[in-house]
């Protein structure tokens, strides 16, 4: 099978269950704050509803399904989400808003694998390049691969 026919991976049951553990308990946001950025959700939706719940948490304002609706609504992006009844199912069918550690590192997992699958895909693409040498493309593979293990070690743990 050909790469490109495959599906990137991701866990969005664990995308689901880490957005509404932090709208559950803001012990939870912050752990998985301290883990995660909007960039490792793969469901664009789920980026959107992180970066409110963080500008939420950093107004001092409760994360709680009601304020999340409203502060989504005023800025016309409610429906963009999937409306209140979406983000009514992301707080229901939470599991436990204690594993929201957890949750994170799995989606942060799914996350750095797409990751690599993109420098791969970027690996494949510049050895067709003509315009570098073979010691400039691999220094820059090098370089990239030094980013992402060092990205990867400090924000999975």
């Amino acid at each position: 099978m050909d790469t490109l026919d495959r599906i990137p991976p991701a866990n969005i049951e664990a995308e689901e269950s880490v957005l509404g553990s932090m709208m559950l308990s803001t012990e939870a946001l912050d752990v998985a704050a301290q883990i995660l950025t909007a960039e490792d959700f793969y469901k664009e939706q789920h980026r959107d509803i992180f970066k409110a719940l963080l500008d939420l948490r950093s107004r001092g304002l409760p994360p709680d399904l009601v304020v999340m609706a409203d502060y989504l609504e005023e800025r016309g992006a409610l429906e963009n989400v999937g409306g209140k009844a979406y983000i009514n199912l992301l707080v229901d069918t939470t599991p436990n808003a204690a594993n929201a550690g957890h949750y994170a590192r799995q989606v942060k997992e799914k996350a750095n694998r797409r990751r690599l699958i993109d420098k791969g895909h970027y690996i494949v693409n510049a050895g067709y390049d003509k315009d570098s040498t073979t010691e400039e493309t691999l220094a820059e593979v090098q370089r990239l691969a030094f980013e992402d293990r060092k990205s990867i070690r400090l924000n999975s743990s």
